[in-house]
């Protein structure tokens, strides 16, 4: 569904000077109809709609309203443009929306002129037959952008909507492959370290800005050559708090926000209360979580079926911690039903002095990572408190 480029752009007036300073560019590209139902969805659920797809409005919202208040946690996003199926349904190429519902209105018009005008009626508005062909197409374009063979491929008659942000540097995940794979760019100790502690410091930065990620993995945080963390991917994220207990009606209170969809993450890094969620709709046959839970209106029966997102992010945090210490997961799975390492884990309370693997780890760092795992401890945990922890300032 959706198509992603990272293109180098150069200053038109000095384009055959080989020193002209080239800026690198990410752009992600959406159908709009798809864009455009996730949208009335969101209006629908007051902005809490969420699913086991990538929830595209979320993201491009998110990334607006982080680039605009809290600069430095996200790449530089520079615009969120449509592109139509043809240039000839543009009526005003330089025309800019003062809101979101003016946008897609201005879209829903040229699909439909679109429509009428080629005689074809195949655009497909349901999102949910979407939800298991998510297809992702990278390119590296020049700056004639000649990805004409591609667009081919994951053609619509809809248009697309695209984002354009700046190209951070890379992945954690490639970062630390090459490394592991080269000798002489191995990572020290205290490098791991200050990586450890600039994820802790970015999450906290993200919670406070009142949103959550859970999608934190290594290929979902981006490293610059300075060493400088972004975090990108934010197709799962959700507000960290809610004036509506488990979507329930509106009250005067703020209330931790909580989720039904358990779909987060790789399997590694999603939290054991998602999984034991996932059994639960399982052992129900319950396919539509969002549709059955319209029928559950008593809380306490609700509350089986929701978990804290916040908190899911601080136990994602500390598998990341693992894999960037070990270069490596210590399980494939986080729930005790599927792995047998996870189960000994749990069954022990998270005490790593009881593995061979991990009894030589630091102390401080053993105990950071129990605050992160552990369910009694990550509830309440505060990651600006746990940031000035002593351990990130012992002499490396």
């Amino acid at each position: 569904l959706q198509l992603m480029y990272k293109t180098d752009v150069i200053n038109r007036e000095n384009e055959n000077d080989e020193n002209n300073l080239k800026n690198k560019l990410f752009l992600k590209k959406v159908p709009a109809n798809i864009w455009i139902e996730q949208y009335k969805l969101m209006k629908e659920y007051d902005g809490e709609y969420v699913y086991s797809g990538e929830n595209y409005v979320m993201e491009f919202i998110v990334l607006s309203f982080l680039d605009t208040y809290h600069p430095n946690i996200c790449p530089k996003l520079y615009k969120i443009l449509y592109e139509p199926p043809n240039k000839e349904y543009i009526k005003d190429e330089n025309v800019i929306f003062e809101n979101i519902d003016d946008f897609v209105k201005y879209m829903d018009d040229i699909i439909e002129h679109n429509k009428r005008n080629s005689g074809k009626n195949n655009v497909d508005n349901n999102i949910h037959n979407h939800n298991n062909n998510m297809n992702y197409c990278f390119t590296n374009s020049d700056n004639k952008h000649d990805n004409n063979s591609n667009n081919k491929n994951c053609d619509n008659n809809c248009g697309y909507v695209v984002f354009i942000s700046e190209y951070y540097g890379e992945d954690i995940f490639n970062f630390i492959i090459k490394r592991r794979e080269n000798v002489f760019l191995k990572i020290r100790r205290k490098d791991k370290i200050n990586i450890l502690h600039s994820c802790l410091k970015l999450l906290a930065r993200l919670h406070d800005a009142g949103l959550s990620h859970l999608d934190l993995t290594p290929d979902n945080i981006l490293i610059s050559k300075n060493m400088d963390l972004r975090l990108c991917d934010f197709a799962k994220s959700t507000p960290i708090y809610s004036n509506k207990l488990r979507h329930l009606k509106a009250s005067e209170n703020s209330y931790k926000f909580e989720s039904y969809e358990t779909s987060v993450a790789k399997s590694a890094y999603t939290p054991p209360e998602c999984w034991e969620i996932y059994w639960r709709y399982n052992t129900l046959k319950i396919k539509e979580p969002i549709e059955y839970l319209k029928l559950i209106t008593n809380q306490e029966e609700r509350k089986q079926f929701y978990f804290d997102v916040a908190c899911a992010d601080k136990f994602m945090l500390g598998v990341l911690f693992i894999w960037i210490w070990t270069n490596g997961n210590l399980w494939g799975c986080s729930d005790p039903l599927q792995d047998d390492y996870f189960y000994n884990l749990m069954k022990s309370d998270m005490n790593f002095n009881n593995f061979p693997y991990t009894q030589n780890w630091p102390h401080g760092f053993k105990h950071i990572i129990k605050q992160l795992l552990h369910m009694k401890y990550r509830k309440d945990l505060n990651l600006n408190i746990l940031s000035i922890h002593p351990w990130w300032y012992k002499k490396k």
